[in-house]
């Protein structure tokens, strides 16, 4: 009898997998536009890169689950688009020794807070 091999035990080794193994990304960015605007809480956060960063956090369930629900997934053709142009930048910023791509503003909230002070 071969012995059994244990699963994976908790959800960090199956969100490892699932970009290798799998080659499957993060499923929230085929519902967020280019606006650059959280469809949740409304925080502009000028990129859509970075609203993919804030609703793929885990400390924020409520704007992610709220995403999935309520908007609509976008035509795959868009997604593409913006997923290579990201790529593009992430890119360039490797090759300037960032690990990611800088933010070019500051977030607002829809109560027009700023969060995530940008200094250049």
């Amino acid at each position: 009898m071969l012995p059994v091999r244990p699963r994976m035990g908790d959800g960090k080794g199956l969100s490892c997998a699932l970009p290798q193994v799998h080659n499957e990304t993060a499923p929230i960015k085929h519902y967020i536009d280019d606006s650059g605007v959280c469809p949740e809480c409304l925080t502009d956060f000028k990129e859509r890169f970075h609203v993919v960063r804030h609703l793929t956090d885990k400390r924020r369930p409520k704007c992610r689950h709220a995403v999935f629900q309520k908007c609509p997934r976008l035509p795959t053709a868009d997604v593409q688009m913006w997923e290579a142009r990201d790529c593009e930048r992430k890119r360039c910023a490797r090759q300037q020794g960032s690990t990611q791509i800088i933010a070019t503003g500051s977030a607002i909230t829809a109560e027009g807070k700023r969060v995530g002070h940008v200094q250049k």
